[in-house]
């Protein structure tokens, strides 16, 4: 497997009404769900070969997610199903000004109890790239098993991502777990609400330099940061680089992230292949790093065309198109 994800398998639930609240709503499109799921999903429509590692319930919501992960490409020989505990679910509001609202159900949930012991050093072994966020680093015993397979993969000279999203009301002891996770990343990948916060924001500053001064922080390889409309942004210790965003009829932004870190991990594959390492890595050109960024850019605008973010998540023919110009 050139990728590994791990952490969240999540069955959502989108309300299909607008502007109801939870006790309101009672028409939903169930999907998969999840950074992990996501990720995974988007990377192996690109065509990458993927392993997800994570923790589902011996139920019918956990049925639902492997199937449509193994109909995906995606090897799901090792999630571990756990009898004492349910499949996580997550019911999304949309608000009547396109905002949208997160519900997790149950607590504790099956996803959350994946231990270190639900996997070895061997389920890496041969991946160059492990990817996980920081939602799946909240609490333990999850915390722990994200850490032990950061620390196999730093092992195995492979690269790590992490997508630096934060829950907002946690306590300190999980955000010290969040900045040591960002400072052992070689690719750390933020949206605009979270660069703002990673890098204690100044008033009136601009987002370039609110990456440059979160990179000079935690010192990663490569800073990514997504900045909606305004396409993204790609940091290293040499150059900060503006990639403009590509044009598409955008319907819904669920997924836009995981979209856009499934098209730059694929990038950079493409382009390191057997050098996919940190050392690899730092040999990248201003103009290669460039076109990893617009390359995600165009994965994340796609999923903007369909609601929720596996229906969204195109194949790299798709990308291809956009790319070129031919696809709107």
């Amino acid at each position: 497997m050139a990728f590994v994800t791990i952490g969240e398998l999540v069955v959502d639930w989108l309300s299909a009404t607008a502007g109801q609240s939870l006790l309101e709503s009672g028409s939903y499109y169930r999907c998969l769900g999840g950074n992990a799921s996501n990720v995974a999903v988007g990377l192996s429509r690109l065509g990458g070969s993927v392993r997800l590692l994570g923790k589902l319930g011996d139920d019918i919501n956990g049925q639902f997610l492997t199937s449509v992960l193994a109909r995906e490409g995606v090897d799901v020989s090792k999630i571990v199903k756990d009898e004492r505990y349910p499949t996580a679910q997550c019911f999304c509001l949309t608000g009547l000004d396109g905002g949208h609202s997160y519900h997790n159900w149950p607590r504790p949930n099956a996803a959350q109890m994946l231990s270190c012991k639900d996997f070895s050093a061997a389920d890496l072994n041969g991946a160059r790239f492990l990817h996980t966020t920081g939602l799946s680093c909240t609490h333990d015993p999850r915390r722990a098993a994200i850490s032990r397979a950061v620390d196999i993969a730093i092992e195995l000279d492979a690269l790590v991502s992490f997508d630096a999203g934060f829950p907002t009301g946690e306590d300190t002891a999980v955000r010290r777990s969040f900045e040591q996770m960002m400072d052992s990343a070689h690719v750390l990948k933020v949206n605009l609400p979270e660069l703002r916060f990673w890098s204690q924001a100044q008033l009136g500053e601009s987002a370039c330099e609110m990456a440059r001064r979160m990179f000079s922080i935690y010192r990663p390889i490569v800073l990514v940061a997504t900045l909606g409309a305004e396409g993204s942004l790609v940091v290293t210790d040499r150059q900060l680089t503006a990639c403009p965003p590509l044009a598409v009829d955008s319907v819904d932004e669920i997924g836009a992230g995981d979209g856009f870190i499934s098209g730059f991990l694929y990038k950079l594959w493409e382009l390191l292949g057997d050098e996919a390492s940190p050392a690899g890595l730092r040999k990248l050109s201003r103009q290669q790093l460039a076109d990893a960024g617009r390359f995600g850019n165009a994965v994340g605008a796609l999923v903007t065309r369909r609601v929720g973010a596996i229906d969204g998540l195109p194949a790299k023919a798709e990308v291809s198109m956009l790319l070129s110009g031919s696809v709107k």
